[in-house]
């Protein structure tokens, strides 16, 4: 059965492991401490969801926003969306697209009014399938912009 859910502590360590699996950073073991010990920070502190996509017990995908907060000028705030990652085995099954969904549940309950991210070349066509559009006049061009804006 795959279920989308929050991480919780005891997804840390297979969280890094698939996230060097991802090819984010070398699956040796100081390598895969350091980068559990951050996604457990991550996991355990409110401004940020950290959701995972778990299959019969195995995570097979994981998606991370972080709610900026409030600024000076705005009641309202601003999230990044930093991973939404799918085992490749995975893919084209619609777990991508309920993780991006989870992604925006949050936002909508925390008075996120603007949720940003920027794509990999590619996850391009992922979100331009789910309806967004690439802004490629970006610092990265490579890499364009996405947005989605929440009525207020």
């Amino acid at each position: 059965m795959l279920a989308i859910r929050r991480a919780t502590d005891d997804d840390v360590a297979e969280m890094a492991q698939l996230a060097a699996d991802f090819g984010l950073f070398t699956a040796d073991p100081q390598s895969l401490a350091s980068h559990a010990e951050r996604i457990a920070a991550l996991v355990a502190d409110p401004r940020h969801c950290v959701v995972v996509a778990d299959h019969d017990g195995v995570l097979v995908g994981y998606a991370h926003a972080q709610d900026y907060g409030p600024t000076l000028r705005h009641s309202w705030t601003t999230a990044r969306l930093h991973d939404l990652f799918v085992r490749e085995d995975h893919r084209q099954s619609g777990l991508g697209r309920r993780l991006h969904r989870a992604i925006v549940v949050w936002c909508r309950s925390r008075q996120v009014k603007h949720l940003e991210w920027q794509a990999a070349p590619s996850s391009i066509a992922f979100y331009q399938h789910l309806g967004y559009r690439a802004d490629y006049g970006t610092d990265y061009a490579n890499h364009p912009s996405f947005e989605h804006w929440f009525d207020a």
